[in-house]
């Protein structure tokens, strides 16, 4: 856990990725859950895999554990639905639909 959040503060995003994968391969306690893989995500989207990033945050979510963690998780979902949109809609309007 301590591995990742410090991989994750000082930016080095492929060791947060590594740490929190080995932190949840261990089982943790569920509450602690939703925290990783919402910060796994974090390092997903801050290298650019929006798909990874969105996994893992459905991930947080899905566990349905009200944690601070799950709903910061929940609105990365939403923003990425929104972005989501914004881009086919703008695509369509481009391709004349």
């Amino acid at each position: 856990y301590d591995l990742g959040m410090a991989a994750c503060t000082r930016g080095d995003h492929a060791a947060g990725i590594h740490c929190w994968t080995r932190y949840l391969a261990l089982s943790p306690d569920p509450v602690h859950q939703p925290t990783a893989h919402y910060q796994r995500g974090e390092c997903h989207r801050q290298l650019g895999r929006l798909n990874d990033a969105r996994d893992d945050y459905h991930a947080a979510v899905a566990m349905k554990i009200d944690t601070h963690h799950a709903h910061l998780a929940q609105r990365q979902l939403q923003d990425i639905l929104l972005r989501s949109e914004l881009k086919s809609g703008g695509e369509r309007r481009q391709s004349g639909f």
